[in-house]
């Protein structure tokens, strides 16, 4: 677990230390990492599976969306229902990070994120945006080894059209 406050926005967070690193899904719990070099599932601390950008033919992750205001909101409610009809009623969310490889072979890791209901469909979408480009350009994840400006990035708000 990360020894300083993560910083977050949307379903990623930075992971400080020596090298920081940008992770999708809750860093306590099952995340994945994305380096400059790969992405790396992870529970909590431990690594559980790797894949080289090389190898990555399409990256994808799939997030559960929440219509309110805020996903704060339904972690209220979530907290609310866990206090009325006991611990492991509120609800959890996982959402899934979808790897193809340039053989064809799939992979298919589930992350858990880290609001009760889900996040803002504009995250989503932001998720899935910067996996894609990513996959498609990789002079692109060179980005990666300054997460704190990918996160800066992906906290902008959208430019109207």
């Amino acid at each position: 677990m990360p020894d300083a406050a993560p910083r977050r926005h949307g379903a990623f967070t930075v992971i400080p230390g020596p090298v920081p690193v940008l992770a999708v899904g809750d860093v306590y719990e099952r995340h994945v990492v994305l380096s400059a070099d790969s992405l790396t599932l992870y529970s909590g601390e431990r690594p559980h599976d790797t894949v080289a950008w090389s190898q990555v033919d399409a990256a994808a992750v799939r997030l559960p969306r929440v219509r309110l205001v805020s996903p704060r909101v339904g972690d209220a409610l979530g907290a609310l229902i866990a206090a009325y009809l006991g611990p492991g009623t509120a609800p959890s969310m996982t959402g899934r990070m979808r790897v193809r490889l340039h053989d064809g072979t799939p992979r298919e890791w589930q992350i858990d994120g880290h609001h009760a209901w889900g996040y803002r469909p504009g995250d989503v979408i932001r998720a899935d945006r910067l996996l894609a480009h990513l996959t498609a350009v990789p002079a692109s994840r060179l980005l990666l080894a300054d997460p704190d400006e990918v996160l800066a990035l992906l906290a902008r708000p959208a430019a109207r059209r």
